[in-house]
């Protein structure tokens, strides 16, 4: 049996304590995220995937989630 979770999920709870990056607060509103990234991917070349479904598995765990962003 293999439990699945999204990597954004397991991040949030892993991150609930410790030494947290704190340097973008107050967070950017969804509207800024996006404009943000629509400004990233207009300066990046052809082959610059905007996008890109990621997965991994560990015994007994799957782990899927998605890149902003890769450039080969």
């Amino acid at each position: 049996m293999s439990y699945r979770v999204a990597v954004r999920a397991l991040c949030e709870f892993t991150a609930k304590e410790g030494d947290l990056d704190l340097r973008f607060t107050p967070s950017p509103t969804a509207q800024e995220g996006m404009a943000g990234h629509q400004t990233v991917v207009d300066r990046r070349g052809d082959g610059y995937i905007a996008e890109l479904p990621l997965s991994g598995s560990y015994p007994g765990l799957l782990v899927g989630g998605r890149a902003d962003g890769y450039d080969p």
